[in-house]
């Protein structure tokens, strides 16, 4: 049977944490003072170590018995109260950092860095020959390689082939294949050697696929 905890401010009975156990309320509350007085820091321990007496514990809910409604109820009760000092969002999966916690460690890494507690990896570091060779390198102008130079007519007649690749198919062309033919485009594009998603291309521009289904109706 599992139960659903609050620790409180002795003074302003404020809830600052919200947690689950299967233990006696007492047994808990001596667990986290124990914790508090161990090494390593935590929100909750450094604010435990700054009360001069111990916090209360207070019942939220009691007798559940699945764990997964406990860790549903956990999670419900940490996004319910602000000021919490839980470093989670609560649940034993997929646990996140709350947002003030992720406020609170984003703050102090700026602070760490500015007072030079934390140094970049890369800081005084100079850039090796190897690495300023792979820089980019101006080729423009007289520098370029082909500078001067032309391309034979015969290169211009490829480049050309090339670039009107794409462009020499009409839509008769690709009408009378896919609507009279019924290919598919696998064939329309193995037979003009076009790549598929080109093909595709014309078919929506020539609203071939549209034509087609209306011709089913008919």
């Amino acid at each position: 049977m599992y139960k659903i905890y609050s620790l409180n401010d002795p003074n302003t009975k404020e809830i600052r944490y919200i947690g689950y156990t299967s233990q006696s309320l007492e047994s808990r509350l001596k667990q986290h003072v124990r914790d508090s007085n161990r090494n390593g820091k935590s929100y909750k321990r450094n604010w435990i170590k700054s009360l001069k007496t111990n916090p209360t514990i207070e019942l939220i809910e009691d007798k559940i018995e699945n764990k997964d409604k406990i860790l549903e109820l956990e999670r419900y009760y940490i996004s319910k109260y602000e000021n919490l000092t839980n470093g989670t969002n609560g649940g034993e999966k997929n646990k996140t950092f709350t947002n003030d916690v992720k406020n609170r460690i984003s703050e102090s890494l700026k602070e760490k860095y500015k007072n030079g507690e934390i140094v970049p990896w890369n800081k005084g570091k100079k850039i090796g020959n190897k690495c300023k060779s792979k820089k980019k390198i101006d080729v423009g102008g007289e520098k370029n390689p082909f500078y001067g130079k032309k391309h034979s007519e015969k290169t211009k007649k490829l480049i050309g082939d090339k670039n009107r690749k794409h462009r020499q198919y009409s839509y008769n062309e690709i009408y009378d294949m896919y609507i009279k033919q019924n290919m598919k485009q696998k064939e329309i594009s193995e037979k003009l050697n076009l790549t598929r998603p080109y093909v595709c291309l014309l078919m929506k521009k020539f609203d071939l696929v549209k034509i087609k289904k209306k011709i089913k109706t008919l």
